[in-house]
């Protein structure tokens, strides 16, 4: 388990980080970070975890939530995937995917047909393709993979699953807070992701692949992000949505308290109550937007030289 901070830390350096991208000042990002903290700090002093509703949700989250409601699993795989003769393939486009090695494909094959005898639905796992899946900077170097399995039949009742490597949490290097005795770093995460949302993604569960922990779940038609470049100059548009990732966070956190060793509940309410952290950890994050730039030039100039590729 790690420090709350850590978390909050992060987002409120994405949000630096980011203000560039979109042409936002300094101070104005400066001011929706403190947004989110306070956000946060409501939230959590209320004690009472909830969900984001379509009905009352506002804003750039709103459309996103009527966007979505709009989806269906069979446009995603119409997106992903092609129909040929002898069924639904992979869309192997160098963006979101690039081909599997057969030796990939045979790994892949293998687990998920132990998936299908562990939970005794063999044809619904039944794999029909397998790609290399390209996405997010905390992928990186990790295997991940994204299979077409059977489902409840094809070709239209098909399913997408993300199946990525789970290594242990960068800040644990760093924290000497002791952490909870997990089977694997796949059951790390699946257990978390489990406790801090209201509802999670269909078939999460760890899974081991030629003795390394991987995570398996559905990849969602529901996982699309919000466009921050749509928030149109218009601030108010960006505050709803760093104040509704503060309701987020904090919600979290008090579905995930009192296990393994977390702060309960009450702890979590007394930590709201109080207004003296904040500015340490907006301090932090800003002395880290730099560190994460600097980080950032290595790694370009390094790929420039043909250090890495």
């Amino acid at each position: 388990m790690l420090p709350a901070g850590c978390d909050l830390a992060r987002l409120i350096t994405s949000v630096l980080l980011g203000a560039e991208a979109i042409k936002l000042a300094e101070d104005e990002a400066v001011a929706l970070s403190e947004m989110f903290l306070e956000s946060y700090r409501g939230a959590l002093f209320a004690g009472k975890p909830g969900w984001i509703e379509r009905a009352t949700a506002a804003g750039m989250v709103q459309a996103l939530l009527e966007g979505l409601k709009k989806r269906s699993r069979r446009e995603l795989l119409d997106q992903r995937t092609e129909r040929r003769d002898s069924g639904r393939r992979i869309r192997v486009d160098g963006l979101r995917h690039v081909a599997a090695t057969e030796a990939q494909r045979r790994k892949v094959l293998t687990c998920l047909r132990r998936v299908g005898v562990e939970t005794e639905a063999p044809d619904f796992y039944t794999v029909l393709d397998v790609a290399c899946r390209i996405a997010g900077t905390g992928s990186l170097g990790l295997e991940r993979y994204v299979v077409l399995i059977e489902g409840h039949g094809s070709p239209h009742e098909n399913f997408l699953l993300d199946l990525k490597e789970a290594i242990p949490a960068s800040p644990t290097l760093y924290l000497p807070t002791v952490q909870p005795a997990w089977p694997s770093h796949a059951d790390r995460v699946v257990a978390v992701q489990q406790r801090f949302q209201a509802v999670s993604p269909s078939h999460l569960r760890a899974v081991v692949m030629r003795g390394k922990p991987f995570t398996l779940r559905e990849l969602q038609p529901m996982a699309d992000r919000l466009d921050l470049t749509q928030w149109n100059g218009k601030l108010k548009r960006l505050a709803r949505v760093l104040q509704t990732m503060g309701q987020v966070v904090a919600w979290g956190h008090l579905r995930g308290g009192g296990r393994q060793g977390s702060a309960i509940a009450d702890a979590w309410v007394d930590f709201g109550s109080r207004t003296t952290w904040q500015k340490s950890i907006l301090d932090f994050a800003r002395t880290y937007q730099q560190q994460v730039r600097s980080d950032w030039q290595v790694f370009r100039e390094a790929l420039d030289d043909g250090a890495i590729t």
